[in-house]
């Protein structure tokens, strides 16, 4: 399993649950992400010494391939509807990469607008709710006014704006699909509409052989000898035993 070594991006995309691209919305032009996310790891693997033609352990992908998760493999999409709707859910849950789903927007078991409004409200008063926790402690830690103010200034724009524009952009799309913008959207059939949440991982970088070798010995000799010599060298045989078994199945399952 060397997709964990991978440098990827992932995207997010909210869209009419009637436009379904075969290769994928990440891999299409037609569609935007709502939401993009690189990890630092991944920024770090960009760098030009680490994807040197001869001596770099990575390489630099010119087109970027998708990745497949476990649950697009299986074809297991949950469906979210007014009987188990929650703003848990709609909060937090969405905003979990890899978390993809259908919300209905049309029928017995649509969502409804009020509660699309309150996941826009909910995502607000949280964030402002969580900055206020931790001004609270800074002001109990006696810091002063530029702090208070920078951690303000860092909430407002890393975490509400982001969350809030998220929650309305679904509460657009949704009306939209109601048609309550002036029918813009009356080929959509008001029995089955519905709306997709989809997260979608792009490889853009991956690892060389000789890396993938490296790390496996390097993990193995650590994580499993060193460990189980120890315990040997110590006489404690008990241990060395019990590690002996407890480790190898996991290794063998693991890695086979």
């Amino acid at each position: 399993n060397v997709q964990r070594y991978d440098g990827t991006i992932d995207e997010r995309y909210v869209v009419p649950g009637q436009d379904e691209p075969e290769s994928g919305y990440s891999l299409s032009s037609e569609y935007e992400p709502v939401a993009t996310h690189k990890s630092l790891y991944s920024r770090f693997l960009e760098q030009s010494w680490l994807s040197h033609e001869k001596y770099g352990a990575f390489v630099r992908l010119d087109s970027p391939k998708r990745l497949y998760g476990v649950n697009e493999i299986l074809d297991v999409l949950p469906f979210e509807t007014s009987n188990n709707w929650s703003l848990q859910g709609g909060c937090c849950t969405n905003r979990s990469r890899n978390y993809r789903k259908v919300m209905a927007a049309h029928g017995n078991g649509a969502i409804g607008e009020s509660r699309m409004v309150h996941t826009v409200y909910c995502a607000g008063i949280g964030v402002i709710l969580v900055s206020i926790l931790i001004i609270a402690f800074v002001s109990w830690m006696d810091s002063g006014i530029v702090l208070k103010g920078l951690i303000a200034a860092i909430a407002i724009l890393c975490c509400f704006l982001p969350i809030t524009n998220d929650a309305r952009y679904q509460l657009g799309l949704y009306r939209q699909l109601q048609g309550k913008n002036g029918g813009e959207n009356e080929d959509i059939d008001s029995e089955d509409a519905t709306l997709f949440q989809i997260w979608e991982s792009i490889r853009i970088t991956q690892p060389r052989p000789w890396y993938c070798y490296f790390r496996f010995s390097l993990s193995l000799f650590f994580l499993f000898f060193w460990p189980f010599i120890g315990f040997f060298a110590t006489e404690n045989w008990k241990m060395g035993l019990l590690f002996l078994v407890v480790g190898f199945v996991p290794l063998v399952r693991y890695y086979l």
